[in-house]
C-alpha cells in the first residue's frame, strides 16, 4: 500500500463492485454490453467466454445456462431445503458451477486476458480517486476474485488496494471448474467472511459503499463500527437507511473516495 502524507491506517474503505466500481462501467461499454448491463460481472465474462467457442461447444453450454436461469427462479425455496439459507445462493452458485463454468472449460488466461479489456473501462478519475485515499481500501464483492485481482493489477492499483473478498475460482491444471467451496459459504459469496477479516484487523472506523438493501444486512452486523454510504440513485428504502445512520449519499464511487479522504484527513 502507497502511503501518502497524513495516512490514517485507523479507518478503511470497503467498496462492494456489483453495480458500484466495476458495475458502473459495464454499462459504458459498447451497445452489445449495454443490453446486457443487468448481468454481473462473472455473467459477462462466460459470455465474453461463450462467444469465443465451437457450434456443439455453445449448444451445451445454452442448455447449461437454461438450467442455471430455471434453478434460479426457485433458488430462495430450495436453499431453504440444502443450505439453510433464505436466498439459496450457495446452492445457485453450485449449480452455475457445475453446468456453467465445468462444461464452459475456461482458461484461467482468459481471465488475464479479459481483465486487461475490462480495466480499460475504469475512468482515470476513478483510478486517481484510488491513489489519492488516505487510508486502506478493500474491495468486497460477490464477483471472482481472481478477475478482479487481474482487474485491479491492470489498473494499476496493486499498491493501492489492500485486499480483494469475493468468491474464489477452483482451478485445475490452468482450467476454472468451479468454484471454492469455503468461497460460497461465507455468507453471500464470501462478502460476510470478507467483511468479518476487515473489521477485525482493529480499525477504528470502516467505510463501505453500497448499493441494495443487501448491503445492509452486510453492513448491520457491525454497525458500531461500519458506516455504509450509497448512491443518489438507489432504491429508496436503503438511502433512508443511510440517512438516518449519518451515511453519504454521493453520486460516484469517486465522490465517495473523495468524502472518506477528508473524514481520514480531519
Amino acid at each position: 500500500m502507497s502511503q501518502s502524507h497524513g495516512y490514517n491506517n485507523n479507518i478503511a474503505i470497503v467498496v462492494d463492485c456489483d453495480d458500484t466500481i466495476i458495475g458502473r462501467i459495464r454499462v459504458t461499454r459498447k451497445r452489445r454490453l449495454t443490453r446486457r448491463s443487468n448481468k454481473t460481472l462473472l455473467e459477462t465474462l462466460t459470455r465474453d467466454w461463450y462467444k469465443e467457442q465451437s457450434t456443439s461447444k455453445k449448444i451445451g453450454l445454452t442448455f447449461g445456462y437454461l438450467f442455471v436461469k430455471a434453478h434460479k427462479a426457485f433458488a430462495p425455496a430450495w436453499g431453504k431445503l440444502f443450505d439453510d439459507e433464505t436466498t439459496g445462493e450457495t446452492t445457485s452458485m453450485q449449480v452455475y458451477g457445475a453446468f456453467m463454468l465445468k462444461k464452459a472449460e475456461m482458461s484461467i488466461d482468459f481471465i488475464e486476458q479479459k481483465a486487461k479489456e475490462y480495466a480499460k473501462l475504469l475512468k482515470p478519475s476513478e483510478i486517481e480517486a484510488f491513489k489519492r485515499c488516505n487510508c486502506d481500501v478493500y474491495i468486497v464483492s460477490a464477483e471472482p476474485v481472481q478477475l478482479l485481482e487481474a482487474i485491479v493489477k491492470e489498473a494499476g492499483l496493486s499498491g493501492y488496494v489492500k485486499g480483494v473478498f469475493g468468491t474464489e475460482f477452483k482451478v485445475e491444471n490452468g482450467v476454472i471448474t468451479g468454484f471454492v467451496k469455503e468461497s460460497l459459504s461465507a455468507g453471500i459469496r464470501g462478502k460476510y467472511g470478507g467483511m468479518k477479516d476487515i473489521v477485525s484487523n482493529g480499525y477504528s472506523k470502516v467505510f463501505a459503499l453500497g448499493d441494495s438493501m443487501a448491503d445492509v444486512g452486510l453492513t448491520k452486523l457491525y454497525q458500531h463500527k461500519v458506516t455504509l454510504g450509497t448512491f443518489h440513485d438507489s432504491p429508496p428504502e436503503l438511502k433512508e437507511y443511510v440517512k438516518e445512520n449519518g451515511g453519504p449519499i454521493v453520486g460516484s464511487s469517486e465522490e465517495f473516495l473523495e468524502y472518506v479522504a477528508e473524514k481520514a484527513a480531519a
